[in-house]
This record gives C-alpha cells, structure tokens and sequence, in this order.
C-alpha cells in the first residue's frame, strides 16, 4: 500500500489516548492482544472505510501507520537527546531547531523521565521497536497451532497412552473374561433371544439377592424330620 496523507497531529492524539501503545509502566503494553485492539481503534478514527478493508489491506494499512508512528516518536526521543547533548556541553540549546511535534509529544516524558538520561531511553526505543512485531489488524482467526498446543496434546497423547498401558498390565476381571467367552455365541442370538438371555441373567442375580437378604433359620437334623414325617410327635 501506498503512502497515504495522515494527520499527524490527529494521529499523535490518538496514540496519546491510549497509554497502552506507550506508557511502559501498564502491564498491558506488554500484550499484543491489547496493543492491537488499540491499534485497530487508531486506524478506524483515522480511516472510516477501514473495517470494510480486505484483510490484507488492513494489515498493510495498520503497518503503515504504526511505522509512520514509530519515525515520529523516534524523531522526537533524538531531539530530546540532542537537547541533553547541548546542555551537557554548555552549549545554547536556542542552537537546535525545535521539533515540528514537540508540544503534541511531551505526553511520552513520562517514559524518558523514568531513567537517568535520555540516551538510555533512545537505546532503549530503537532495541525494543525491532523486537516488537507490527500489530496484524485482520480480522481475528481461531488459533491454529501454538507451541504452547501443541506440547498440551503431546502431553494429553502422553497421559492417556499411560492410562491404558496400566490398564493393559492389570489382570482382568473373572467375570469380563467370562462373557468375553460365550460372546461369539450371545452374537449368534437374533433380538428376541438376546433379550431373553438377558432376562434370564438378571432373574438369576435378583434370585441370588433375595437368597442373601432371606435369613436362615437353624440346621434340620435329619432323624426329627423323619419321626414329624411319621407323624409320630414333634422332635
């Protein structure tokens, strides 16, 4: 994309309010999450048509205006420096043309006023803007494959291939080997007789059940039962 008129003094204001784009002491200027979402709200205000861009006119426009952003605050930093030099040197800083945007970017002293000179903050404004990526303004996209993803699936693949290793060396259950045993023959049953198998195991077990919930009363002997039987009296 080319080159597009902006208004600087519009942009510099914009950028001001949103200390998220350069105030160094918010936790969130270290996301790029909240840093593009400003970024994208800069390049509304500035460009009405800017959502109905495609997509990778968005990126190219959203690169334009964040370079065009970095060369002013750059410009500005260099001739905070210069400033410093000269007073270093007991030269009249009345020697160095003042900045065209000085007054619009004073807001950004607050970062330079937070170290001891400003050439530390100069090294440190042109270290830091080649390690920060320029913001991608397309629309969002669901997150296709991180590091961090992919390690929580190795690892999940990891657990489970555990899991069932353990299982494995555990000694199956006398009754799963069983049914495993007369399953090619439950296989053989059409419905009607598979339900009927079915019935009968439950009957079996509710059987059982009731046999060990009945209480047993005393051992017989066998010599009373036979005289009762004879109908000769009562043991």
């Amino acid at each position: 994309m080319e080159d597009v008129d902006v208004d600087v003094e519009l942009l510099i204001s914009l950028v001001e309010e949103r200390p998220v784009l350069w105030d160094k002491s918010l936790e969130a200027y270290k996301s790029k999450t909240e840093t593009t979402a400003a970024w994208r709200e800069v390049c509304n205000h500035l460009n009405p048509g800017f959502e109905s861009m495609s997509d990778d006119a968005k990126n190219k426009y959203g690169k334009m205006i964040s370079t065009k952003w970095t060369n002013i605050r750059d410009r500005y930093i260099k001739y905070l420096k210069k400033l410093e030099d000269e007073k270093k040197t007991g030269s009249k800083a009345k020697s160095i043309r003042k900045y065209i945007y000085s007054d619009n970017m004073s807001f950004l002293q607050k970062n330079t006023k937070r170290k001891e000179t400003v050439s530390s903050a100069v090294e440190e404004e042109e270290h830091e803007e080649i390690s920060r990526d320029i913001p991608t303004l397309s629309d969002p996209q669901p997150s296709t494959s991180t590091q961090g993803k992919g390690k929580r699936q190795k690892t999940l693949v990891t657990d489970i291939e555990k899991s069932i290793f353990k299982k494995l060396q555990e000694p199956e259950d006398r009754h799963v080997s069983f049914f495993k045993g007369i399953l090619p023959s439950l296989q053989k049953f059409d419905d009607t007789e598979t339900l009927e198998f079915q019935s009968g195991v439950i009957k079996i077990i509710q059987s059982i059940h009731r046999s060990r919930q009945t209480p047993k009363g005393p051992v017989s002997d066998g010599r009373c039962e036979g005289v009762e039987a004879a109908g000769v009296g009562k043991c």
